[in-house]
């Protein structure tokens, strides 16, 4: 069984004159990261390895993530997850090494909730992310290459 975490970076500044690439999070947004993180904590959860989007918002949400969940693990940065299609998704974690058995996955909407009902087949009970939200998904197969359509459940969505 693989594991996968999928989390959508907190709420950002909308500054029209600033690019979308380098929108840093809100107060408020670094108030949904702890208070998740706070409850993540609680679930003692480990990853064997972090990707994420290179957008300020998401790298900051990560570490933050991380560090208020005492994880200790680099975040490898990808530039795929940053306004991905289901494709690209699709094609990271199908690449991921089959001796990882969890990953975390920092990115953005629409596609997060995309590769989330993807992977769930969640047709009865779509999941949609809001900002700083989080699910785990325990995917029945032994190598990430293996991974497709409705080959995973929902354990939670936070």
């Amino acid at each position: 069984m693989k594991i996968i975490y999928l989390l959508r970076h907190a709420e950002a500044e909308k500054q029209p004159n600033l690019d979308d690439k380098e929108r840093p999070l809100t107060k408020n947004g670094f108030c949904e990261v702890i208070d998740l993180s706070k409850v993540v904590e609680e679930k003692n959860i480990n990853f064997d390895l972090v990707l994420c989007s290179p957008a300020k918002r998401t790298r900051q949400t990560c570490e933050l993530f991380l560090k208020n969940t005492n994880i200790n693990l680099d975040i490898k940065t990808s530039s795929p997850l940053y306004n991905p299609t289901l494709n690209d998704f699709l094609q990271i974690i199908t690449s991921i090494d089959k001796d990882v058995n969890s990953v975390l996955i920092v990115s953005h909407n629409p596609t997060i909730s995309e590769i989330t009902n993807f992977l769930s087949n969640s047709t009865l009970h779509f999941i949609s992310f809001n900002t700083a939200n989080l699910a785990k998904i325990e995917l029945d197969l032994d190598n990430w290459q293996d991974t497709q359509e409705d080959c995973g459940k929902i354990s939670w969505f936070l």
